[in-house]
């Protein structure tokens, strides 16, 4: 019985032989990994669409975390049997050989060609152990239709070899056939062959020099390691800036390491490869000299687009992000936003942990007394489009922690002073009140003239409709403008509920049209769900 048939139940039990099985226990293991890493990405998944705050990037950040994690799993798996390579080359042949027959009979099993491939290595192995009828059991079972030009060379070479120093006299035909296949640089050619095959040659320069006629230089799989992090870096920085909430942001520390770390990465790795295909076209001898230079040069235009796009990617994401200024000791960190044209804006955020940082509430602005050393200094700047100016300086304004001038929704400002003109946010919002009282979404004691409107440092409006305490938390339900509707026909609004040591709660979306004043119900209370007809009809969205 051939010893290499399959159904063959003996097995050597060789050191060899279990470094083999050790291998497909590790292919195991990582599918497994894989496995858990795709039952968390669903559960992520699945509390990231309960979030209220839930949008489609949040999606495509979840498949970029799950795909980044896939691929560095799977090199270091690569990298790890490519360890194994290099490390059996320092072996004993027979070790090497076992180590080949575990993997021919368990992660080969079913695939023909890595089957012939490895079948041919044992057999040059064999032929190196002096186990010439050892080695033709092997080549009986190669597919040769599975083997390239350069393998079925090798092929050949091999049988010869087996058949000349088992004393068989068809070894001649098998060295025939090897002539007729092109050779590659850095083969014997025919006349070297020839010479190993005399009756005077001495049978062990016939087994050296099967032992060099394949043999690949072994090196150390560092760039793919490497690159395996350099993709779960990047899988793991952009997904989890894209599942954020609005409040938190990434320290600047971490935009700037990730900064150097990607784009100088990148552009390294990516010259790497670009060298090695130009390496890999040179030796390439079926194609002429024109479809080599057509291919680099599509390479070249390949990479210089990869490059820029890593480049515009990176730097948006330092100039898009606001600068630190200063980080107090109480963890309040001083931001500095740049406007292209006007003057920079200042506020504060808190510091969470080593890595990220978030807005303020309004608790922790009145308990760090952030606007009693701000307000002279941003009493002059213009909101809401420039037609209210917090000059107040009131008392009530620097307790609050809101660079703000209240005024009701009546439009009156608290002091009795007349406005001139009326600020069209404040108009459609108190619309907005009007008709959430019509439609018993307001208690009936509210009172219009009562509730407030403000515009924090930053400029953005939001009106107080209720406010109130309940356990000991003080909470507030507030409208905040969002944008222009996308057919630009209407003001967006966000009804929310803001509550001392609890996330804000969404309770409603809103739109005013711009001529008509006319308000429109989304009738959702989550980013995600999608409005109602009207609501669609009227925004374009």
């Amino acid at each position: 019985m051939n010893y290499y048939d399959l159904s063959n139940p003996s097995t050597p039990p060789t050191r060899g032989y279990r470094l083999g099985l050790w291998r497909l226990r590790r292919q195991r293991i990582y599918r497994i990994l894989i496995a858990l890493a795709a039952i968390l990405t669903y559960i992520l998944l699945y509390l990231t669409l309960k979030r209220d705050d839930y949008t489609n990037d949040m999606l495509k950040a979840i498949v970029l975390l799950f795909c980044s994690v896939a691929v560095f799993l799977a090199l270091l798996l690569v990298a790890r049997n490519r360890i194994d390579v290099v490390r059996m080359r320092k072996r004993e042949v027979q070790e090497r050989h076992d180590y080949n027959y575990a993997m021919y009979r368990t992660l080969y099993k079913k695939k023909e060609k890595l089957r012939s491939i490895t079948l041919l290595q044992m057999a040059r192995q064999q032929i190196e152990l002096h186990h010439p009828q050892m080695a033709l059991q092997a080549l009986e079972l190669v597919k040769r239709e599975k083997l390239n030009v350069a393998q079925l060379r090798s092929f050949y070479f091999y049988q010869a070899a087996a058949l000349y120093l088992d004393a068989q006299e068809n070894w001649q035909e098998a060295l025939t056939s090897c002539y007729a296949i092109p050779q590659k640089p850095q083969q014997l050619s025919q006349e070297e062959i020839e010479s190993l095959f005399l009756p005077e040659s001495n049978p062990d320069k016939l087994v050296l020099a099967v032992s060099d006629w394949e043999e690949q230089k072994a090196s150390w799989p560092v760039v793919t390691i490497l690159a395996a992090i350099l993709i779960l870096y990047t899988g793991v920085y952009y997904s989890v800036n894209g599942l954020l909430s609005w409040r938190y942001h990434y320290r600047d520390w971490v935009v700037y390491v990730s900064f150097f770390v990607l784009f100088f990465g990148w552009t390294v790795l990516t010259l790497y490869w670009l060298v090695k295909l130009f390496r890999l076209i040179g030796k390439q001898t079926e194609k002429g000299k024109g479809a080599k230079t057509v291919q680099k040069i599509f390479l070249v235009i390949l990479w210089i687009c990869l490059f820029l796009g890593n480049s515009l990617m990176q730097v948006a994401q330092i100039f898009g992000s606001d600068a630190e200024v200063e980080v107090q000791p109480n963890g309040v960190i001083e931001m500095k936003h740049e406007n292209w044209l006007d003057p920079p804006e200042y506020y504060y955020n808190k510091a969470t942990g080593l890595f990220f940082r978030r807005t303020l509430t309004l608790d922790e602005i009145i308990e760090y007394g952030i606007s009693e050393e701000t307000l002279e200094d941003d009493s002059t700047e213009q909101i809401s489009d420039g037609e209210i100016q917090n000059d107040s300086g009131t008392e009530e304004d620097q307790t609050t922690g809101e660079n703000t001038t209240d005024t009701n929704i009546d439009g009156s400002t608290e002091s009795g002073a007349d406005t001139e003109t009326e600020d069209p946010l404040m108009s459609q919002a108190r619309a907005i009140y009007t008709y959430m009282k019509e439609h018993g979404e307001i208690a009936d004691d509210g009172d219009v003239s009562q509730m407030t409107a403000s515009c924090n440092a930053k400029g953005n409006f939001y009106a107080i409709f209720e406010s109130g305490e309940e356990n000991g938390n003080s909470w507030d339900n507030r409208l905040v403008y969002d944008r222009t509707s996308k057919n630009g026909e209407c003001e967006l609004f966000v009804y929310e509920r803001v509550e001392t040591g609890k996330d804000t709660q969404l309770l409603g979306f809103y739109a005013v049209n711009k001529t008509t004043g006319e308000v429109i119900s989304g009738e959702k209370t989550s980013w995600s769900e999608v409005g109602s007809e009207a609501y669609r009809e009227a925004t374009g969205e």
